[in-house]
């Protein structure tokens, strides 16, 4: 499905050596499935059972539950086999999500049938109504499991791939790749057979929770179909190129509905033709002297640019016709073709139409050859293409040269340009043409007779109102499928789960064809492989960090399917493996995500092999799944924490995206950012929450950066500082980095060997090792912000992670080895400075379990109340880390023995406590009091116990003394009531 995606990728001859070098100071990080980990000092996560209160619904475009509290979805990937873990597997699983505050999964590739070998819900040997009991055993349990620890269930219906006995016509001929995806969309049988396996999957009752699929809040979200789009399948030509996407009875049967459906609106040849016709036809050349004729008041002008120079000059000795040809004398031609323009300008131009271009060329006999390239644009800023931008090979001798194109915009004063820069040689042009003509309506021998008019794209000598209608077709049949499932849901199985049709929205027509959905996503990849793979055999990548991409990388494309009033989650954000920057999937990407508003972002695919999910180390050949790089995980605790509790705000202002219905119809003109046709700028999600506003506008928007003040500053753009309008998050372009400081939570990821870096003026960081890539994510557990809390939950890591033994092959390989041991990090070194008003700060090292390990690091306090501390991974081997911070200061032996006592929370509360304690013994007693000393409760914890829920309901508002005592230790807390 990668190949179909709309991949936005910045092209760089950027190049590095970073991972041809040797990790630096590696040190061996592993947290294989079966450990478990200790959560004590992790930001709190979500513990409860889903019950029937935690049903998400929508509400004001977004997803709460039953009690209307805001709920993000955030999480992971499982496919294939991966979602059928055995009892065991399943509980570690669902408690290691719960662990990292992942708090959904999508199950994708989860009803594929046996033909690969993956594990099916249903016996691969009968009909679907005859489950697998071994298979829906395992897929009940895990949905109990993650039911049971708090994770949501995000299915995904791939589309199985049918058997003989399903009853899908030409079944045979529908394999489990793109075609089986693009027939959903028009295959009546096939269609029947999808709903038939959805509903009785549906209506399973879950062995375990007692309770049917389609009832169960833990089933939070369905997707009808997985990035799936036969509207891109249709403009790549996939039913009718040189390796078609359907068989010869698929195609014809695509056909044969189109034309049912032409008839149905059209009746007959005639009244087809005429309503793909263009009508009258201007057939008068649109430029004035054609044929350079005018030596002295000629509307020609040559456009000169500082890198280059020439004039333009006429031969009356060499000429096609008439009496001088045009002769442009070429002195320095530049480096590209448009920094020496021949142009004309008053082309009037009307969208839709079809326009032709000829003229006759050549060039010195000395040059041989040489390029020439043709441009139709704007006569100002932004220059954008109206629908030809070519370039040809010219010869010596002369020879006439005709182009043909559809005008995406209706423009009075479009500007033809001949591109001459670039090369050297002479050009000569004479006797050029730029004309309107009528369009190719029906191809010779087609007829609604006879059923054989082709859903054509993408061939200018068409009509592009026959284009428009094949893609209306298209936009119909799709919908009506994504309809048809709907009403399945809600009419009979009467299942209230959040519905939407498609993952991906690569052109406009996704967005029509999922515009009654009751939420809409993306899916986003970074990073493609620069040749094909071979196994054993040399191949590259290209995974160009995204916080060095000059143009946004892919956040505008994540946001492209945003509908106003609709909640909206990126369903996957794929990052290719090997990469020196993977910690921007999980930085970069969440809190970008928050600001634009989203409800949900997954991260990158956790596992697809059950086989595999046990081995602590990098799946070889797992280029985009999550499992074994470890210091992705380290950060989720954190990033989850912050988002839940709306850390990152939402952007203050909003940029509506309006859309004609002509272009949703036209995707060859969704040429820019954001589908527009002009030039739009893909940084704009960097400064502004963005949203489609209208798919059927009269006024379409145009330029829409240039609503953005930093956009129109005469020195452009300033990349070293892209500021949201929240001023919470900065992207430093220049440096490589992006940072997010909302005083309760902080962040930066990219390159930080650039110095000090400052989140504001209480807290710097600056790396001292020889390293260059990494990220932190540091989180306060109170009320109030990290430098002055109490307590505060670190993430630092390297971006770099790799299996043990691995070979690189440049910066971008491991084909020599992916090595197959145990996985190790890059160890870094950095030096922390706190400004605060506490009298002692503590860090403790945590490791891979979340328990403390080594020595804890007590800060050291200078002037201007500033503490200073160092973390050196070489040291302490670890990635999560506990600061605590106290008034009071007491010796590190004893610091680190009360920091591994008690914890209360929420603190503030307000109608109960939770109390982690050390394991209680018979000795054992907890006292709550009063400010003034009056013993308000005393409760004798359970033996062995080391958790209680204190009843506060009687209290009223205030400061109290909980005590935890035992024979050997007596550990004071204060509490407060507020409600």
């Amino acid at each position: 499905m990668k190949s179909i995606l709309n991949i936005v990728v910045f092209a760089s001859l950027f190049s590095s050596a970073l991972y041809a070098q040797p990790f630096l100071n590696p040190f061996k990080y592993t947290q294989p499935l079966t450990d478990t980990i200790n959560t004590r000092w992790f930001p709190k996560r979500n513990t409860h059972v889903i019950g029937k209160d935690d049903r998400i619904v929508s509400k004001n475009g977004h997803f709460v539950n039953q009690k209307g509290e805001r709920i993000r979805l955030l999480g992971s990937l499982l496919s294939y086999s991966a979602c059928y873990p055995d009892s065991a597997q399943a509980i570690r699983i669902a408690r290691r999500f719960q662990d990292l505050g992942i708090n959904a999964v999508r199950f994708r590739g989860w009803d594929v049938t046996a033909t690969w070998g993956y594990l099916l819900p249903w016996q691969a040997s009968t009909t679907d109504t005859v489950f697998n009991n071994d298979n829906i055993k395992k897929l009940d349990w895990f949905i109990y499991q993650l039911q049971q620890h708090g994770v949501y269930v995000f299915l995904n219906f791939n589309a199985f791939t049918p058997r003989q006995r399903d009853g899908v016509w030409k079944y045979d001929s529908i394999n489990y790749s793109w075609n089986v995806l693009a027939l959903q969309s028009f295959h009546p049988s096939y269609q029947n057979a999808q709903r038939k396996f959805i509903k009785n999957i549906m209506q399973h009752v879950n062995q375990f929770s007692k309770v049917a699929y389609k009832d169960d809040p833990t089933i939070a979200l369905i997707n009808i179909t997985d990035e799936n789009s036969l509207a891109t399948y249709w403009s790549r030509n996939f039913q009718n190129g040189s390796t078609p996407l359907f068989c010869y009875s698929h195609r014809m049967l695509f056909d044969t509905l189109f034309n049912s459906w032409l008839k149905k609106k059209y009746s007959n040849d005639a009244t087809l033709k005429l309503a793909w016709s263009n009508g009258t036809i201007n057939s008068n050349n649109i430029l004035r002297d054609p044929g350079f004729e005018d030596a002295f008041s000629s509307p020609w002008t040559l456009s000169v640019g500082s890198t280059t120079s020439a004039v333009l000059a006429y031969s009356d000795g060499d000429k096609v016709e008439g009496s001088q040809s045009a002769r442009v004398r070429i002195q320095t031609s530049g480096s590209y073709p448009y920094e020496l323009q021949l142009r004309q300008g008053q082309c009037n131009i009307i969208q839709g139409r079809q326009y032709k271009i000829t003229f006759w060329a050549k060039t010195t006999t000395q040059q041989v050859k040489r390029p020439l390239s043709i441009l139709l644009v704007r006569d100002n800023t932004p220059y954008d293409p109206f629908g030809i931008n070519v370039t040809d090979t010219i010869t010596s001798a002369w020879k006439q040269y005709s182009f043909t194109f559809v005008a995406n915009t209706t423009y009075p004063t479009a500007l033809l340009i001949f591109g001459l820069g670039g090369s050297m040689g002479d050009v000569y042009l004479d006797n050029v043409s730029f004309t309107e003509e009528a369009p190719t309506t029906l191809l010779p021998g087609e007829s609604l007779v006879t059923n054989n008019v082709s859903a054509l794209w993408g061939r200018n000598t068409v009509s592009n109102k026959r284009t428009e209608s094949a893609l209306e077709f298209i936009q119909e049949i799709t919908s009506s499928y994504y309809q048809s499932i709907f009403q399945l849901f809600r009419d009979t199985l009467k299942s209230q789960i959040m519905l939407s049709g498609n993952g991906i929205t690569n052109s406009l027509s996704d967005v029509v064809t999922n515009k009654n959905a009751d939420y809409t996503c993306a899916t986003g990849y970074w990073g493609y492989f620069l040749n094909s793979f071979e196994d054993g055999k040399p191949w590259q990548m290209y995974r160009y960090p995204m916080a060095e991409s000059p143009y946004g990388a892919q956040l505008a494309s994540l946001a492209l399917g945003k509908q106003k009033g609709k909640p909206y989650i990126v369903n996957n954000m794929y990052q290719i493996y090997p990469s020196s920057n993977n910690l921007e999937l999980t930085t970069m990407m969440p809190i970008y995500s928050s600001f634009q508003d989203w409800d949900g972002i997954f991260f990158g695919e956790w596992c697809s092999d059950i086989n595999k999910m046990d081995s602590a180390n990098i799946t070889r050949l797992g280029w985009w799944e999550v499992k074994g790089q470890y210091n992705i995980h380290s950060q989720l605790p954190a990033i989850t924490y912050a988002l839940q509790q709306g850390f990152v705000q939402p952007g203050t202002t909003s940029l509506p995206f309006n859309y004609s219905s002509y272009l949703a119809k036209n995707p060859a003109w969704q040429t820019s950012a954001y589908f527009l046709p002009q030039s739009c700028d893909n940084r704009i999600p960097y400064f502004r929450r963005t949203e489609i506003d209208s798919l059927d506008a009269k006024v379409q928007t145009f330029l829409p950066q240039n609503e953005i003040p930093e956009f129109t500053d005469v020195n452009g753009l300033d990349m070293s500082n892209i500021t949201t309008d929240t001023k919470q998050i900065q992207w430093n372009q220049v440096d490589g980095w992006v940072k997010a400081n909302t005083g309760r939570f902080m962040s930066i990821t990219g390159k930080l060997n650039k110095g000090i870096i400052s989140f504001d003026s209480t807290i710097s960081i600056e790396k001292t090792d020889n390293t260059v890539y990494g990220a932190l994510s540091w989180v306060s557990l109170d009320t109030i912000n990290i430098n002055q809390s109490a307590k505060s939950f670190l993430t630092f890591t390297s971006s770099r992670i790799q299996n043990h033994g691995a070979i690189w092959e440049g910066d971008s390989s491991l084909w020599k080895s992916w090595g197959n041991e145990y996985t190790e990090l890059e160890a870094l070194t950095a030096r922390f400075t706190v400004t605060s008003t506490f009298d002692t700060l503590i860090v403790y090292p945590l490791n891979a379990q979340g328990e403390i390990t080594g020595t804890p690091i007590v800060a050291q306090k200078g002037t201007n109340n500033k503490f200073r501390f160092t973390l050196n991974q070489s040291q302490t081997k670890c990635l999560w880390y506990a600061v605590e911070q106290k008034l009071n200061a007491t010796p590190v032996q004893e610091e680190a023995t009360i920091v591994e006592t008690v914890d209360i929370f929420p603190n503030p509360a307000d109608n109960s406590i939770t109390l982690e304690y050390p394991e209680a013994n018979e000795h054992s007693a907890i006292r709550i009091s009063s400010i003034t000393g009056e013993v308000i409760s005393t409760i004798n914890p359970e033996i062995n116990s080391s958790t209680v829920r204190i009843d506060c309901s009687r209290y009223t508002n205030g400061v109290y003394i909980l005590q935890f005592i035992d024979e050997q230790q007596t550990i004071t807390k204060k509490f407060v009531i507020q409600r």
